[in-house]
């Protein structure tokens, strides 16, 4: 996958089928083709009514694309070349078999912060170790929606 975004939310009314496109990100090139094109068809998503914006999520597979794209990067040149530094999304074995984990939401305070706030959360191993060492996670609280935040325990400040 070479190219994913999470510009627009779209909304359709259950009882009558009314479609609406609210834009999430009018900064992102291909929304900005699209709007160009079709400018009624967009509408901001300040303009979503509150009862449903309250609703609106930060979509799993942004969740399970950027970091699988991510677990092979590293904050060093010389990680690089020793592979050391190397993260890796861990295996799930609490079913029947293993599986590579999958993004979940959780409702949690961050340090510094004075609220809960809803995210999807993603851990990270040392590549081939199963010790948890960092974690990524995309808010979906209302200002903040979108924001990603990702914390690794082995950089020092």
């Amino acid at each position: 996958m070479n190219y994913i975004r999470n510009s627009v939310k779209v909304v359709v009314d259950a009882y009558n089928g009314t479609t609406t496109f609210y834009v999430t990100d009018s900064n992102e090139p291909i929304i900005k083709a699209y709007t160009g094109i079709f400018p009624a068809l967009f509408k901001p998503i300040d303009q979503m009514p509150a009862s449903e914006r309250a609703h609106v999520r930060y979509p799993e597979l942004s969740s399970t694309c950027r970091p699988r794209c991510t677990a092979r990067s590293h904050d060093r040149p010389a990680g690089f070349l020793q592979q050391g530094r190397f993260v890796a999304v861990p295996n799930d074995s609490s079913g029947t078999q293993s599986q590579v984990m999958e993004p979940y939401y959780v409702i949690m305070r961050l340090p510094g912060e004075t609220k809960e706030e809803f995210m999807l959360m993603l851990p990270f191993t040392p590549a081939k170790r199963q010790n948890m060492v960092a974690w990524m996670s995309a808010k979906s609280d209302g200002a903040d929606y979108g924001k990603r935040l990702v914390y690794d325990s082995r950089r020092t400040s």
